[in-house]
């Protein structure tokens, strides 16, 4: 197949969104695709440009994949609402489309706070994207479930996040520089993962004596962990790392920590974050906060411990469970490793992604 790959989103090397867009065109390339990439210039510089200059990028990315819209067989979208314009001239021409929806429209609320009044309008635009689509694809079955009671006759599958075997996994060598034992923490330093709980679980009665907490990543909350590493010498930020070096750092973890919040119930539609696989992958045992989808999974396949969101407490208290049981530990990061070798690498995930587009492609009409 020939698939136009938008996203409007600029995946930034340190974030989820670059892990998932490299690590599906890779994967769908392997198994012998063209993929081209759409995306913003600038998704190689950190600092986001002002607002309108993002806009106008987005109106030009389009623009430049119309003109070339009919060589393509599919057109897989990362969901976002600016992407409507493409999306329609799609179903126009007989281009199939299939958007990956990652969160509810709501979503855009938290990239995007000034546009609350725009509200509806943002809503609609996302909505008719997705009511001519030809398919949806999605990360979670909350969110499967949302989506299928809103477009009761339209195809929709499940295909979660995952890791990367090769970058992911105990053989790695861990880092030597790093204050062993410690717990982990990788991701983008943003309020909703629970930053802020996690600073103050490090300073809790109940964490755990001689444990360190190595951060990884950037974001809004990066003062607040500077700060908090400054008073209390069991933090140790790294800032960003490239991803082909993560592994190292996760590998020498006692425990990995998954610590997302809920601002707004924006987690009902169910999580599937990618560092958590690539903690799994790692033979490392997580602890995640008590929401739909990671929670399931870890009680589902023992790989780890679950803990009240927002409860510094808990959470000091289930790192010391795991961090005094070595032999428990193990056992859960072995689970979590073979759970991922078998259902949640990304070779295996763009595998049943390729599937669901050629089920979208072979639907008679479609010009191949």
């Amino acid at each position: 197949m020939r698939i136009a790959y938008l996203t409007l989103q600029a995946p930034r090397e340190g974030e989820a969104a670059y892990v998932h867009v490299q690590e599906m065109i890779e994967g769908l390339r392997c198994l012998g695709n063209t993929v081209e990439l759409f995306a913003p210039s600038y998704s190689s510089v950190w600092e986001k440009p002002i607002f309108i200059v993002r806009m106008v990028e987005h109106v030009l990315i389009q623009i430049r994949l119309a003109r070339r819209l009919r060589h393509f067989h599919v057109l897989y979208v990362r969901a976002h609402f600016m992407a409507l314009p493409i999306a329609l001239l799609a179903v126009v021409t007989g281009v199939p489309v299939v958007h990956e929806v990652n969160g509810p429209n709501e979503d855009v609320l938290i990239s995007y706070p000034l546009a609350a009044p725009f509200r509806r309008m943002l809503q609609w635009m996302q909505q008719t994207q997705y009511k001519y689509a030809k398919g949806l694809i999605t990360v979670t079955p909350q969110l499967k479930d949302w989506l299928n009671g809103q477009f009761k006759h339209m195809p929709v599958v499940v295909i979660s996040n995952g890791a990367n075997l090769q970058y992911f996994n105990p053989q790695r060598s861990p880092d030597p520089d790093l204050p062993r034992p410690y717990a982990v923490f990788v991701g983008s330093l943003a309020p909703w993962h629970g930053i802020r709980t996690l600073v103050d679980a490090a300073e809790d009665a109940d964490w755990p004596h001689g444990v360190s907490v190595v951060i990884v990543g950037d974001g809004p909350e990066r003062e607040t962990v500077q700060r908090a590493a400054e008073r209390n010498p069991r933090l140790v930020v790294l800032g960003r790392r490239p991803y082909a070096s993560i592994g190292s750092i996760i590998v020498g973890a006692a425990v990995g920590l998954v610590t997302i919040s809920d601002p707004g119930k924006r987690s009902r539609t169910g999580l599937a974050p990618i560092k958590l696989f690539e903690l799994l992958a790692c033979g490392v045992p997580a602890i995640v906060s008590d929401l739909p989808g990671q929670a399931e999974l870890v009680r589902t396949h023992q790989c780890g411990i679950v803990y009240p969101h927002d409860d510094a407490q808990a959470l000091a208290r289930a790192v010391a469970d795991v961090t005094s049981n070595p032999d428990m530990a193990r056992m859960m990061g072995e689970r979590g490793h073979q759970l991922v070798e078998k259902e949640f690498s990304w070779k295996i995930l763009a595998e049943r992604t390729e599937r669901f587009l050629r089920e979208v492609v072979s639907e008679p009409g479609v010009v191949t």
